[in-house]
């Protein structure tokens, strides 16, 4: 990974811990593409697009277009993921089959501020 890379790896991640208290910089178009590309890659685009709506810090309209659309298409996901755990372990319950629910959904409940 490049050094501008990893330099904006820590940008974003600044956005993810905390948004009110992200440095106030100035992105080009490269770097918010960069900046999408990576949150794309590492699976937290609709985690930095709750981060970044909520900012205000200057976002390349783009880039935020782009992360809601991943965060709405994750929210269906989600929805459908969590529909489809119920039907199952409404199923199971029927059968008497006792179950723990490890990861997944249960993170999504407990640990994430939404479910997408």
């Amino acid at each position: 990974m490049s050094e501008r890379k990893e330099q904006l790896l820590k940008i974003y991640s600044g956005y993810l811990l905390d948004s009110g208290s992200s440095p106030r910089q100035t992105l080009s178009q490269d770097d918010w593409g960069n900046i999408l590309e990576l949150a794309n890659r590492h699976g937290i685009a609709p985690l930095l697009y709750h981060s970044l709506a909520k900012s205000d810090n200057e976002i390349s309209p783009f880039v935020l277009e782009q992360l809601k659309m991943q965060y709405y298409l994750n929210t269906v996901r989600n929805e459908f993921y969590q529909s489809e755990l119920c039907r199952v372990l409404g199923a199971l319950r029927e059968n008497e089959i006792e179950i723990i629910v490890l990861k997944g959904a249960v993170l999504a409940e407990t640990i994430y501020p939404e479910r997408a």
